[in-house]
């Protein structure tokens, strides 16, 4: 349906029952749920996968005019889509800066969803995705993405990386979470 501006208007129930927020239980009745999870996932729909995909290209292929703002916009939905789109770059580029460049996006917007995916960048040949994905481990918990346990296996690893940047970031996150465990929390 058409607004009076004649944009086109959105239908919220469909959105809603689309991305799970809204249910209907057994009785009859309607459950909807709501908050920036939620609004992030309504955007990544509304946007669409050829916009995410569009975006990762712009920074990570394109290296275009304005690549900053597809980071930032990519940093704030935290489109899955998104997320798919830099490892299928990673996965079937050969230009090595490509890969590299895949794995630092990520670390604007992946989330715990990506976390699968580190053992294999941290054992690399190449020491420049291994440091990326080091630092990766570092952003998901700087911005409480991950719990520390929950990537225990990974810090784990890093700490044996013959790589020296992936044992330094391996050091700085072990500092880092003893320093907040002593102050109670992050």
């Amino acid at each position: 349906m058409d607004g009076m501006d004649g944009q086109r208007r959105v239908d919220w129930e469909a959105l809603g029952h689309s991305i799970g927020a809204i249910t209907e239980r057994e009785d009859g009745t309607r459950r909807e749920l709501g908050g920036t999870s939620v609004g992030m996932q309504a955007l990544e729909r509304l946007l669409g996968e050829v916009f995410w995909r569009d975006a990762v290209d712009a920074y990570v292929l394109r290296y275009e005019v304005g690549m900053e703002v597809a980071r930032s916009v990519l940093g704030v939905v935290q489109p899955w889509s998104g997320m798919l789109r830099c490892r299928e770059i990673f996965d079937e580029s050969v230009v090595i800066e490509d890969r590299r460049a895949a794995v630092e996006l990520l670390r604007a917007f992946g989330d715990r969803r990506v976390l699968d995916w580190i053992p294999g960048w941290l054992s690399d040949e190449d020491e420049g995705v291994q440091s990326t994905a080091a630092s990766l481990v570092d952003q998901l918990l700087r911005r409480s993405n991950v719990y520390p346990e929950s990537c225990q296996a990974i810090r784990d690893s890093m700490k044996l990386q013959p790589n020296p940047a992936v044992r330094d970031t391996s050091i700085r996150i072990e500092e880092d979470i003893r320093r907040e465990d002593a102050e109670g929390g992050p």
